[in-house]
């Protein structure tokens, strides 16, 4: 399956992982043997650090990879939705913890 698969359809990355184009393998997505996403968890004495990213492009890559320019994917759009997404996720967190009494 080429990436011109994926041009002109809903340009969502959860569709495309559901429709199994893309693979999650641990915590990165791949497509085909390709690698989508960058991801880095690590844990100080004080705090733990979550790194997710996703390539916008592929030049200069040291492994092979794909990028949301081969599924016709503009970065912007798709990171104004992770935003939004993450930021009505914390809402909800935060809301769940009004409804707990203290221990």
């Amino acid at each position: 399956m080429s990436a011109k698969f994926f041009k002109g359809e809903t340009r969502n990355l959860s569709n495309y992982i559901i429709n199994g184009w893309l693979k999650r393998d641990g915590d990165d997505l791949y497509w085909e043997s390709k690698k989508l996403s960058i991801s880095v968890a690590a844990q100080s004495p004080m705090s733990c650090l979550i790194h997710f990213a996703v390539n916008i492009s592929n030049e200069g890559t040291p492994v092979p990879t794909c990028a949301l320019y081969d599924f016709d994917i503009h970065p912007k759009p798709l990171a104004e939705n992770v935003m939004q997404a993450l930021k009505n996720e914390m809402a909800s967190v935060q809301e769940a913890t009004w409804k707990v009494l203290p221990v």
